[in-house]
Parts: structure tokens; C-alpha cells; sequence
């Protein structure tokens, strides 16, 4: 797999979570401002997760999804969390938690393949890092 096809593959899915996420997310959630702040995000990461798996299309290659495994752990923490009736501010630090992750193992990615990989996966990952960077940045409001 050339370092093109790895990246591209990591942004995957790393939408893909986001994008898998944001639905449980957002059901947990009843104050309106929020629910339109993370609906915002998860079309975020649905754009930024259908150009990569299109640009791996177009390379010959297939996205693979994150795993069973690690969705079902995600799922159970979600599961877990909206068991407490958790309040907007608790969505927001568990929102910045997640997106906090994403964008250093984004940005670690970014810097082992910035001379490799080409243009075009790399801005895809500037991408997807911005959006966590403003998934941060608007979550904030609602701590």
C-alpha cells in the first residue's frame, strides 16, 4: 500500500468514526444550539470521508471502515454516557475529548507524510484536521 493510499485510508476512518459517532451523539442531545452545532459537524465529516474514499476509489483502491471492535467500544461509551442523561456541557467535553484525539493522531500523520504522500491526500488531512480543530472551538461555547 503506497503512503498515498495509508493516508487516505487513515482519514477514512477517522470520518467514518465521526460520521458513525455524531447520530448517538446528537440523540443524547436536547437543546437545539447544540444539536445544529453537531449536525454541522457530522456533514463535516461526511464530506471529508467521501473525498477520501473517493480519491482511493479513483486510485483503485477500497476505504476500509475503522472495525467492528472499535465501533462497538465507541457505541458502549456513548451507550454508557447517555445513561446519565448527560448535560450539554458533558457533550461538549466529551466532543472536545474525541475531536482532541483525532486531531493529534491527524496531525502525527500529517508530519510522517507530508513529503510522501502527495498533495492531494495531504490537503484532504489539513481537512480533516481543521474540522476537529473547529469541533474543539465550537464545543467550547457549551462548557
Amino acid at each position: 500500500m503506497s503512503e498515498k493510499t495509508e493516508l487516505l485510508n487513515f482519514i477514512y476512518k477517522n470520518a467514518n468514526m465521526g460520521e458513525t459517532a455524531m447520530p448517538m451523539v446528537i440523540g443524547m442531545v436536547t437543546r437545539p444550539d447544540l444539536r445544529a452545532v453537531l449536525s454541522s459537524c457530522l456533514m463535516d465529516y461526511r464530506a471529508v470521508g467521501g473525498a477520501a474514499k473517493e480519491t482511493m476509489r479513483r486510485c483503485g483502491h477500497r476505504g476500509e471502515d475503522p472495525g467492528a471492535m472499535k465501533k462497538a467500544m465507541m457505541k458502549t461509551v456513548l451507550h454508557w454516557n447517555a445513561l446519565l442523561s448527560p448535560p450539554p456541557r458533558h457533550i461538549a467535553e466529551m466532543m472536545i475529548r474525541g475531536s482532541t484525539m483525532g486531531a493529534i493522531q491527524m496531525s502525527k500523520r500529517i508530519n510522517a507524510y507530508r513529503y510522501t504522500a502527495g498533495e492531494e491526500a495531504l490537503m484532504l488531512a489539513e481537512r480533516l484536521l481543521k474540522v476537529e480543530e473547529e469541533t474543539v472551538e465550537r464545543m467550547k461555547a457549551f462548557l
